[in-house]
């Protein structure tokens, strides 16, 4: 359960940048609940020649409401300006992603500990199925039903079997594991419905096949799988390769720390994992790995990775020398931006949130990630946010918030 409402915004167009923003991505929490739907009645009509407003019907409008008190001014800034952009997502406490529009927000003002503090409302809509298409375009309403684009013929649902299932959108199979032994072609999409799947066995990703979940409802893999390669996702090649894959919008769980590790990309160029969660894992949440490069003044190293709008719940655990939420090591032109990371409850001590430790790392960013943890009660052990052991140029950490 989230403790606090997030809210994250950010837009396609990049007309008008200073009003919009392109090519940003914001987040802010709200120690605040979501009210009951409230009805409204708009009036519909036009002005005649004389200026007058001439209503033509009425309709009743479902909103919702959020109220909260007592916030800074530059965070209430922030919110005013947020109805500008034309992506808005609201994750409530339960875990549930809503995109969210029609935000309207009233603030009341008051002088408090030195500084103006204010009240917030927040109107907005949120029960019509309406996306955003590229900058300028028309309004696109999402409908079910139709045939698959050609990369969508690969399905995991809770109802598939791995046995008498052919992997159609009729006819799915019941798991990720199996599901990837059959979808091993480069351009291969692995679509995961809504659900909880239990996992036992390892995942092991071909290169260039991406996993996909359900973005409105998010799929949720349960993982017992506990080996000597730790990892419960397996994305591995003896050579560096080019995987130009992704993996998003689901929930690893490690099943109260049963299993060791979350996702392994292990010598793999370009592999995008955004919009995933990743909780209680005892070993590592993710980690992308070229061994062995310590030390080396022209190291082989993976590049093009990235780790972006995911969230990591203790997963990171505490070895001879730590393990992370996020690893990066051996890679170059890396990306590590938009994430949580909340690390308080693994058992024993805690690793490092942002863990680099057996390998050089160049040309990366690390950005705008919130990271939560417990200091280290011992004088032993260190408690780094973030420890990265072998920068070899090139790598900025900006906008992070620990």
């Amino acid at each position: 359960m989230n403790k606090y409402l997030k809210f994250e915004y950010w837009n396609t167009c990049d007309l008008g940048n200073i009003y919009y923003q392109g090519g940003q991505h914001f987040i802010f929490y709200l120690d605040a609940d979501v009210g009951e739907p409230i009805h409204e009645e708009v009036e519909e009509g036009q002005e005649n020649g004389d200026g007058d407003f001439i209503p033509t019907y009425r309709r009743q409008m479902k909103r919702y409401r959020i109220r909260t008190g007592l916030i800074p001014d530059y965070l209430i800034d922030a919110i005013q300006r947020m109805k500008l952009h034309d992506n808005i997502e609201l994750t409530f406490k339960s875990g549930e992603v809503e995109q969210i529009y029609n935000v309207d927000c009233e603030a009341e003002w008051q002088f408090e500990k030195y500084a103006w503090q204010g009240t917030v409302t927040l109107t907005f809509d949120m029960d019509e199925s309406i996306t955003v298409g590229a900058c300028c375009d028309n309004l696109v309403v999402q409908t079910g039903g139709g045939e698959p684009e050609p990369d969508d013929r690969y399905w995991v649902a809770e109802t598939g079997s791995d046995v008498s299932g052919d992997g159609t959108y009729a006819n799915p199979w019941a798991t990720l594991a199996y599901a990837a032994t059959q979808a091993t072609t480069p351009g291969d999409v692995i679509h995961v419905k809504a659900g909880t799947y239990n996992e036992t066995q390892r995942i092991n990703v071909a290169k260039g096949v991406s996993l996909v979940g359900d973005s409105t409802n998010i799929p949720k893999i349960i993982s017992t799988y506990r080996d000597a390669s730790y990892y419960a996702v397996w994305l591995a090649d003896e050579t560096v390769q080019d995987g130009n894959q992704s993996i998003s919008y689901l929930h690893f769980d490690g099943s109260n720390y049963t299993a060791y590790g979350a996702i392994m990309i292990l010598r793999r160029n370009n592999v995008d994992i955004h919009h995933c969660t990743i909780s209680y894992f005892e070993l590592w949440g993710v980690r992308f790995l070229v061994p062995n490069s310590v030390g080396a003044v022209s190291p082989t190293r993976a590049s093009g990775n990235k780790f972006r709008h995911n969230t990591v719940i203790n997963s990171a655990g505490y070895g001879a020398n730590g393990y992370g939420g996020c690893g990066m090591d051996g890679q170059e032109d890396f990306y590590i931006g938009y994430n949580d990371f909340i690390q308080k409850n693994t058992p024993g001590l805690n690793g490092m949130p942002i863990k680099c430790v057996n390998g050089i790392i160049r040309n990366g960013k690390i950005e705008h990630n919130n990271i939560y943890m417990n200091p280290f009660t011992s004088s032993e052990h260190w408690d780094f946010a973030i420890e990265l052991w072998d920068c070899r140029g090139g790598v900025e950490i900006a906008y992070n918030y620990c």
